[in-house]
């Protein structure tokens, strides 16, 4: 896993626990979707898949 000026084995061998930061950060986008799908339905009363940017067809 390489990220901006970053390294996981040196990460690792520093002891920061890169598995539980990932797996955080995947938990945390996932709650901050569903939240963000919650409050977009209860402005819109319903679900709405036309919500957003179109697709074009070229």
């Amino acid at each position: 896993m390489q990220a901006i000026g970053g390294n996981a084995e040196a990460a690792a061998l520093a002891g920061v626990p890169t598995s539980r930061i990932i797996l955080f950060t995947l938990v945390t986008g996932g709650k901050v979707s569903g939240l963000a799908g919650l409050l977009e339905t209860s402005k819109l009363s319903t679900g709405d898949p036309t919500v957003g940017p179109g697709y074009r067809s070229w």
